[in-house]
């Protein structure tokens, strides 16, 4: 294990924030990281909580790592500056400002959606800021984090048999996020067109003999999608919750996601080796944002 300069051991804490898919991406590039320096992983959850925080979402998967005590990250994320006063208080103060009262790990923020090779190579006691969305960030650690986030029926509270049901050979997930997205200035939720041209582009290259469809609004689903094969619309009273939907989604040979880190990674976990999975090519609302480090380069784009 690395040493810092006081005879510690070096440390990579990762800011976790967002939904499951943010904070699946988050904790997948924090310990890819760790791993790649020979350090030890902690997880900030000061940004997560009730009321206007996201909850906690890691809580289903068995991780290599611990929540960071409030002495561990740096001064500006510890949680008494983290009202909403304080938080515009200290994005308004410069950065020069924020770097001489520095305590604790060097911040590394984000600075584009696209993968950045100075975080993949950064070293010593190291607070990540910032979403990752790219494989890229875990590319060299792929099996551990497959191994960290392997899930059971069992685990996620899912009847064995549903499990054995979507796991068969051509079977389809296929994920559409409405909610937030439906009135969200940065984000918009996938058209039904969209499903019907992946699922016909699906076609092309396999067998599809059942789709199985999982959303947070599964009656416009039902009522808007017109899919050329047999379907099944998976209500909570089917799956449990959205953690059960996200095991089952990753249990179907092939994937239709929506414009979703949760999709992305329901389907990035995917059990079949040979499934295919279909994306769409406009994920934000703003095209101009950097996505080419997004999706792995097999995935199918429509």
């Amino acid at each position: 294990m690395g040493q810092d300069s006081k005879g510690g051991l070096d440390m990579v804490i990762v800011q976790l924030q967002g939904g499951l898919g943010n904070q699946l991406f988050q904790y997948a590039a924090g310990r890819a990281l760790a791993l790649r320096t020979q350090t030890e992983l902690r997880l900030d959850l000061g940004q997560l909580g009730d009321g206007a925080y996201r909850p906690y979402r890691l809580g289903s998967f068995d991780l290599e790592a611990r929540p960071a005590r409030k002495d561990e990250v740096p001064f500006e994320f510890r949680q008494p500056h983290r009202s909403p006063f304080a938080r515009r208080i200290f994005g308004r103060l410069p950065q020069r400002f924020l770097e001489q009262i520095a305590v604790g790990p060097r911040v590394v923020r984000e600075n584009s959606f696209a993968f950045d090779e100075s975080v993949a190579r950064a070293t010593g006691d190291v607070y990540l800021v910032g979403f990752w969305q790219s494989p890229r960030y875990f590319e060299d650690a792929v099996h551990v984090i497959r191994s960290d986030l392997e899930l059971s029926p069992q685990r996620v509270d899912v009847r064995a048999s549903l499990a054995a049901e979507v796991s068969q050979h051509g079977t389809v997930s296929v994920h559409v996020r409405r909610g937030d997205y439906v009135s969200s200035p940065l984000m918009s939720a996938c058209s039904a067109a969209y499903y019907e041209r992946a699922l016909e582009l699906l076609a092309t290259r396999v067998v599809v003999r059942k789709v199985y469809v999982f959303s947070d609004d599964i009656e416009w689903a039902r009522k808007e999608l017109r899919l050329a094969a047999p379907t099944v619309f998976v209500s909570e009273s089917d799956a449990g919750s959205d953690i059960a939907d996200f095991f089952l989604m990753s249990q179907c040979q092939h994937h239709v996601i929506a414009n979703s880190s949760f999709s992305w990674w329901a389907a990035w976990l995917g059990r079949h080796l040979d499934g295919h999975v279909v994306s769409p090519l406009r994920w934000f609302n703003d095209a101009t944002v950097d996505t080419r480090d997004l999706r792995p380069a097999d995935w199918l784009v429509v």
